[in-house]
């Protein structure tokens, strides 16, 4: 990976997702390394405490020593395959590969707007470099496949996933009251709640109008941001202004999201865009009921009415008065939360790490074939 941290995120979600899922394979069967571009020493600990081997390069962004660093690594842990994610680690990772002779498997978990020309570049030059490629929903299958020149293989689509059972124990276990107590939070207020990093795609100011609106309805209800990132300063500004004044809650960074997923009422998700995020699976897990924007990327995962309620990605009109039926509902809010344990059932990680697998399979049995 390029990295395992993004814009003060402490560890980026695909990163907490090898945390989720490499802890979980058969022991004996595979072993995993995962090597960061990057310094990222705060998320190492983290996946290391996980029981996943991590080692950190330290360099820069475009710093061709990593050449050298990759080929090293390779030599001295002698992997059978390279699963790359990030632009650098596409790049990079295809070129000491090739040289290796060791099989490719691309992943991208994110659509991005503004691929560098450097990297389109490196992407057509390297695009018959890789045996398999992996996206994590529809959309961003079609970003790799049109902007990252994957047009001549089929790339397949893997959801992410979450250790369900273990968030709901964890949701059972978490001390709500202590949490609230610890950040001055009503006892009996309900909580709407929004988890992710402070970016301005994840739609925070979207989640702050609607809550401008749920908080002229019902005076009672507190509002937590959980998370840390370069927008905080912007939306601690708008919270503070009339209407929102003391009722909106940062926690900045936390270690462990569930125990306040757990605490919250309602759970937002308010992106402008995603590539397919794992927030609402966790906010599912813990039992809450899940409000998320309408994109491309849920379609065929979530159903509005069924698991979630879906809302328009710019009307906070219409989002607001989901959040209060929800709130004022308690027979849909449990319809929801019922429904939402089919959806569960197919983005556990006891459900995707066998298609994981058998990727891996017909990768190196080809490679087996070819060599």
């Amino acid at each position: 990976m390029d990295k395992l941290s993004v814009d003060g995120s402490r560890i980026a979600g695909p990163a907490r997702l090898v945390g989720y899922y490499v802890p979980q394979c058969p022991k004996g069967r595979c072993d995993f390394l995962l090597c960061s571009l990057r310094s990222d020493d705060v998320a190492r600990t983290e996946l290391v405490a996980c029981g996943v081997d991590v080692v950190c390069l330290g360099r820069s962004k475009y710093d061709l020593r990593v050449l050298g660093d990759l080929a090293r690594l390779v030599h001295e842990w002698r992997p059978s395959l390279l699963h790359l994610h990030g632009y650098a680690a596409w790049t990079f990772g295809r070129l000491v590969a090739r040289r290796a002779g060791l099989p490719v498997v691309l992943q991208e978990h994110f659509v991005d707007d503004r691929v560098p020309r450097v990297q389109r570049i490196a992407d057509w030059l390297l695009r018959h470099e890789q045996a398999a490629a992996i996206a994590v929903s529809p959309p961003v299958r079609d970003f790799m496949i049109n902007r990252r020149y994957l047009s001549g293989m089929k790339v397949k689509i893997i959801w992410n996933a979450v250790p369900v059972a273990a968030i709901r124990q964890r949701a059972r276990q978490a001390d709500t009251a202590a949490l609230r107590r610890a950040f001055g939070l009503p006892g009996d207020a309900p909580l709407v709640g929004i988890v992710g990093r402070l970016a301005e795609e994840k739609g925070h100011e979207y989640f702050l109008d609607i809550a401008e609106r749920v908080a002229r309805a019902r005076g009672d209800v507190r509002f937590v941001i959980v998370g840390e990132g370069p927008r905080r300063s912007a939306l601690e500004a708008r919270a503070a202004r009339p209407g929102l004044a003391g009722r909106v809650c940062f926690t900045g960074f936390q270690e462990d999201v569930v125990p306040w997923l757990a605490a919250f009422a309602v759970s937002v998700l308010a992106s402008r865009r995603e590539g397919f995020p794992a927030v609402p699976l966790e906010a599912l897990a813990a039992g809450t009921p899940a409000v998320v924007t309408d994109l491309d990327v849920f379609r065929g995962v979530y159903t509005h009415e069924r698991d979630v309620l879906k809302i328009p990605p710019g009307d906070p009109d219409t989002a607001a008065a989901e959040v209060l039926r929800l709130l004022d509902d308690p027979t849909l809010a449990a319809r929801l939360r019922e429904n939402a344990k089919t959806t569960l059932e197919a983005c556990t990680v006891d459900a995707i790490l066998p298609k994981y697998s058998r990727l891996y399979g017909r990768v190196l049995r080809a490679a087996e074939r070819a060599g």
